[in-house]
């Protein structure tokens, strides 16, 4: 990622999901629940939710994140970790 940021490369990668990551998205999949019981949406259905992430160890800084959580037919799934470089 420092080389695309330090060449002004666009860039999107895919992150492995962990506790922080899915933390992120606790109030979106907890927003599409509370719609899906009062009506308004079905199932599936998803939330995108843009914050500032950095690993503990191994980033040197922040980077701008997308995550995407679902709500499925057959369960929650808080996935689709992206990196983006900043705009």
């Amino acid at each position: 990622m420092s080389w695309c940021e330090d060449n002004e490369v666009f860039y999107f990668f895919g992150l492995a999901r962990n506790e922080r990551l899915s933390g992120q998205l606790q109030g979106g999949l907890e927003s599409l629940q509370n719609q899906i019981n009062d009506g308004k949406l079905q199932s599936p259905c998803r939330n995108f939710t843009e914050f500032e992430y950095s690993t503990l160890k191994t980033w040197c800084k922040g980077r701008r994140v997308i995550g995407k959580a679902e709500i499925l037919p057959k369960g929650n799934c808080d996935c689709g970790f992206r990196p983006l470089r900043p705009f």
